[in-house]
């Protein structure tokens, strides 16, 4: 902390007593504001506060020590905590086209149940049948189209149920 001349510290907002407090702020109210533009968070908060202690205390007025006075004795503490409420999110699904809800009488929950049927079990074999005959990119390659052939058939299919 800079002293003044005098030996005085200045005990307004303004004084030196609270220039640490003051470049703190300041330092912490400009993160702040970086932080909400680069989050592009609207609202956020600032808050000082000062906690101030008085003690009393006896200190010698002479050399010796053998008087003394009451002195007040001032701590002035500060904490200084910013809230920039930055909201979250995380998407996922699962369940949807190809699963139905069904009843487990044995856990006595719900579960979900890949959707069985002719059409489907014979898909589901022959993808898996003709995935196994491949290796590394053709594989992936096939993986896809046979996927993207499936969809197409079941939609198709779904379709002439209308």
């Amino acid at each position: 902390m800079p002293e003044e001349k005098s030996g005085f510290w200045g005990l307004s907002l303004d004084g030196d007593a609270f220039a640490l407090m003051k470049n703190s702020f300041n330092r912490m109210l400009t993160n702040m504001l970086k932080t909400m533009q680069s989050k592009e968070v609207e609202e956020g908060s600032i808050t000082l506060k000062l906690d101030v202690t008085l003690a009393s205390e006896i200190v010698p007025i002479d050399a010796e020590g053998k008087k003394t006075r009451t002195a007040t004795k001032p701590v002035f503490e500060h904490k200084i905590v910013v809230n920039v409420p930055l909201k979250g999110e995380a998407k996922g699904e699962a369940g949807g086209e190809g699963y139905e809800l069904i009843y487990d009488p044995e856990t006595k929950e719900y579960v979900m149940k890949k959707i069985s049927g002719p059409q489907l079990d014979f898909l589901d074999k022959l993808e898996k049948d003709k995935l196994d005959e491949l290796e590394g990119d053709t594989w992936l390659a096939c993986a896809a189209v046979v996927s993207d052939m499936a969809a197409k058939i079941k939609g198709e299919a779904d379709n002439d149920e209308l």
